[in-house]
Order: C-alpha cells, then sequence, then structure tokens
C-alpha cells in the first residue's frame, strides 16, 4: 500500500511539472516518495506516466485485500477502529478468530500508522 501511495502522489505531482521549472520539479520530485524502492528506483522516478503502475499495483492490493479477508474477517474493520484490540492478551487463539486479529494487530498497527495515508485507504476499501 504505502508503494501504491508513493506512484499516487507521484502521479498527482505531474499537475506541477507544467508551472515549474524541469530543474526546480526534478528536485521536488526527489521528496514525493516515502518508500526506498521508489525513489531508489531510476526506472520509476524518470517516469512522467505512472498510470500503468497505479493499474497493477491496486489490482495486487485489491487481492491482498480480500485474501486477508479470507484469512480473518475481523482483521480489517478492527484496524479502522483497534480500540481494546490493541491491548487484549488473549491466551490462545486459533485461525480467522477474534484473538488471532487481536495478536496480529497488535504486531502490525504500528506499521500502518507509520504509513501515512494507509489507514484512510483501508477505509475506502472497506466502503467499496
Amino acid at each position: 500500500i504505502r508503494l501504491l501511495l508513493d506512484l499516487v502522489a507521484l502521479l498527482n505531482l505531474g499537475c506541477l511539472a507544467a508551472k515549474l521549472p524541469q530543474e526546480l520539479f526534478d528536485r521536488v520530485k526527489l521528496f514525493i516518495p516515502s518508500t526506498g524502492p521508489v525513489w531508489k528506483n531510476q526506472e520509476i522516478m524518470s517516469r512522467t506516466d505512472y498510470s500503468k503502475l497505479i493499474v497493477e499495483l491496486s489490482s495486487q492490493v485489491d487481492e491482498l485485500y480480500i485474501a486477508v479477508i479470507s484469512v480473518n474477517k475481523h482483521f480489517w474493520p478492527a484496524l479502522l477502529k483497534p480500540g481494546t484490540h490493541l491491548t487484549a492478551r488473549p491466551e490462545y487463539y486459533s485461525s480467522g478468530t477474534e484473538s488471532e486479529m487481536q495478536r496480529m494487530l497488535q504486531f502490525s498497527y504500528d506499521s500502518w500508522v507509520e504509513t501515512p495515508g494507509s489507514i484512510d485507504f483501508i477505509k475506502t476499501m472497506s466502503a467499496k
């Protein structure tokens, strides 16, 4: 999701291309991606159109979203409203249960929070 958000940000930056000198635009563009796989990849950074990559990555994110639901239907709702799930201490858990979701959420929640826009992205997907 972080990669997808970076690509969308780069696509949105394109509207400034005609308004800024090329040298300045190229410098600004370097500060947009938040992930190394994007800003370190010259092929990606030299592009002017990110639409195809965004479509491909969106498809993969859709598959991931559905896969998580099939493994544990409790995860996405709890990510959006974690509440006491972050402090719950289940003694045991099994696949697909709320207890399993609590443990997985506790392990991963900080990463979600540290990725600006990721939780809102999931909120949008959940509303579909």
